[in-house]
């Protein structure tokens, strides 16, 4: 970890102890214990979330190619394991999922057809993976365009409750105000880096990363990756179904806050869990600096509860809560990242002696 990655860490736990020194700790146990194992059933929504999200993305790809579903659930839960344990500004996790799909459908189509020539002893990749452009440029471009589906998805999934508690007054004016800012900051951030100077330093970063190898005319051009994400941006239809899909997944991302604020004794209307879980993941993104956004996510959890009427000790409890299922989801979802890279590896390997020619580089 940089030093940068260990001060934001020690100032999380700093702002998180202090939130803790002014709770009441009796009330906070008290309200986990009367929730008791109805929590566990509760924590299963974030995981169908994740199966959705996956379908979304997977959504994206031309039909015919699209990579199995079973395998988008696997890297999308492993891209959400490396957002949340690890201090990767809310970035990390998707470079991760895009890397590991790139180089399994790289893999797959070396085991069909080699590729090399042996005339001109180059090797040249096959499959399209989806979007008729070779490497893996249209596999970085659907996750760029998922980022951005799922951010408007948060966003359309909040406008109801905030509405709703506005009018209700709730909330007031500004802090109505307030709440439309975070839940559209994220949207704004990611348009702003789709603008063609910053998608040029992006695609820089992602050949650095791996998840982009394109061929030595697009490399010229530096077009190739552009073109996917405006192409796929055209394809209204996958577009339609890859919202749907995010908006169901926000739908069990809210029922998980609604439940868990409902056994701990403090029920609130499903449109109100909406705002509190559509904002809060706003807040992460916000506070990117911030590995896992610790302490920021508590302090505003706190907050916003205290918006709807839920008090402060059942509030700091969900984020309790919260972090333990992290826990429970995130550190199997980072030991499988490293079981699948070593599986990609021995295929890899496997594939070097199976070809005819020079060996290839390892993807990634």
């Amino acid at each position: 970890m940089s030093l940068r990655g260990i001060v934001s860490l020690l100032a999380g736990f700093a702002v998180l102890i202090a939130i803790l020194a002014h709770q009441d700790l009796s009330a906070i146990w008290q309200a986990i214990s009367s929730a008791g194992w109805g929590l566990v059933p509760a924590l299963g929504w974030r995981g169908a979330a994740i199966m959705l999200a996956a379908c979304a993305w997977r959504s994206l790809f031309v039909r015919q190619l699209r990579p199995q579903a079973r395998y988008m659930m696997l890297i999308r839960w492993i891209g959400e394991a490396v957002n949340t344990m690890l201090p990767v500004g809310q970035v990390g996790g998707d470079v991760v999922r895009g890397r590991l799909l790139r180089n399994n459908l790289v893999l797959a189509d070396h085991a069909v057809k080699s590729g090399y020539d042996p005339a001109t002893g180059t090797s040249t990749p096959h499959g399209s993976h989806g979007h008729g452009i070779v490497g893996g440029v249209s596999v970085a471009a659907t996750v760029i365009v998922d980022i951005t589906l799922n951010l408007f998805a948060q966003l359309i999934f909040a406008l109801p409750g905030l509405v709703l508690l506005w009018r209700g007054a709730d909330l007031t004016g500004s802090q109505a105000l307030i709440c439309l800012g975070l839940a559209a900051l994220p949207c704004g951030l990611v348009l702003l880096g789709q603008s063609p100077a910053v998608m040029r330093l992006g695609l820089s970063l992602a050949r650095r990363l791996g998840l982009i190898k394109e061929s030595a005319s697009e490399k010229s051009s530096g077009l190739g990756f552009d073109l996917a994400v405006s192409h796929l941006y055209r394809r209204y239809g996958r577009i339609a179904a890859a919202m749907i899909w995010h908006l169901l997944a926000w739908l069990c991302r809210t029922g998980e806050t609604w439940m868990i604020l409902y056994l701990l004794g403090t029920p609130v209307t499903f449109l109100e869990a909406s705002v509190v879980e559509t904002l809060i993941g706003a807040v992460r993104v916000a506070a990117f600096v911030m590995p896992a956004g610790l302490g920021v996510q508590e302090g505003a959890l706190i907050l916003l509860c205290g918006w709807i009427g839920v008090p402060a000790a059942p509030a700091f409890a969900m984020a309790l809560i919260k972090r333990a299922r992290e826990l429970a989801l995130g550190l199997p979802g980072l030991l499988s990242w490293m079981l699948e890279e070593r599986r990609l590896r021995r295929r890899h390997r496997a594939a070097l002696h199976r070809r005819p020619g020079p060996p290839t580089e390892l993807p990634g």
